[in-house]
C-alpha cells in the first residue's frame, strides 16, 4: 500500500489497505501506522470523510503509543487535510490534532532516555 501510494496510485494502494490492516490485535503501532497510511489514501481520492473517519481513532491513541513515526505519519496526514481546510471535517480534525503534536513535541528525542541516564550515572557526571 506504502508504494502503490508514493508512486501516486491511490486507487490500487486502497484496493491493499484491508490486507495491510489484517494484523492481531497485539500490533497496535503497527495497525496505527498503516490505518494513517490507508486514511492519506483516501484523503488522496478525495473521501476526506472516510479520510477523517479511519484517522481519528489513531489520533486519539497516539498520545498513549508514543511513536515518533506515527506522530510523523500523522502530522504528513495532517498536511494532506491542510489544503481542504475550508471544509468542516477536515477543519475539525486539525483542530483537534493541536493537541496531539502538543504532546508529540514533549517526546524525548531519539537515543535520548535511559541509557543517557544510565551513562551519565557510571560516568558520576
Amino acid at each position: 500500500m506504502h508504494a502503490l501510494r508514493d508512486l501516486g496510485d491511490a486507487r490500487a494502494a486502497e484496493r491493499h489497505a484491508g490486507d495491510a490492516l489484517d494484523l492481531p490485535a497485539a500490533n497496535a503501532r503497527t495497525r496505527a501506522l498503516h490505518s494513517v497510511l490507508h486514511a492519506t489514501v483516501l484523503a488522496d481520492r478525495g473521501d476526506l470523510d472516510g479520510a477523517v473517519e479511519t484517522a481519528r481513532p489513531v489520533q486519539q491513541a497516539a498520545t498513549t503509543l508514543k511513536s515518533r513515526r506515527l506522530s510523523q505519519r500523522l502530522d504528513e496526514f495532517a498536511a494532506r487535510l491542510t489544503p481542504h481546510r475550508a471544509a468542516p471535517v477536515a477543519a475539525c480534525y486539525l483542530d483537534a490534532d493541536t493537541g496531539r503534536r502538543d504532546a508529540h513535541a514533549r517526546l524525548p528525542t531519539r537515543g535520548s532516555g535511559r541509557r543517557e541516564e544510565d551513562e551519565r550515572t557510571r560516568t558520576g557526571l
